[in-house]
């Protein structure tokens, strides 16, 4: 299962999601980083060029990332990139995964 949390503080957004055990982090720089229980790190990469404003689990697959970037890109669990999702014209706050797997973007678009 998937738990997140997102606190906003005026233009910075700092978000966390549990999955699967793994603790997976974005931040203002773009970068999303995977953490294990113990509290180490064990894997960042630049996920947007953006703010991250929330993360989705995608059951079996990965999960999505959204930011002000106007993408949200979907990963594996271990950080490769599967696919993007391109078509906003603003930013992007939120996702959501529903059961069949369609993801649900909000944007101020």
């Amino acid at each position: 299962g998937m738990y997140c949390n997102t606190r906003r503080t005026f233009s910075c957004c700092d978000s966390s999601c549990s999955l699967n055990g793994t603790l997976v982090t974005g931040s203002q720089d773009g970068k999303i980083k995977l953490w294990k229980n113990d509290g180490k790190q064990f894997h960042s990469w630049d996920g947007h060029k953006d703010i991250i404003r929330d993360f989705g689990e995608i059951p079996g697959l990965g999960f999505v990332s959204v930011s002000n970037d106007e993408i949200g890109n979907v990963w594996t669990y271990t950080g490769d990139l599967i696919y993007s999702l391109i078509g906003h014209t603003g930013f992007i706050f939120c996702v959501k995964v529903m059961p069949n797997h369609l993801v649900l973007t909000g944007s101020d678009d």
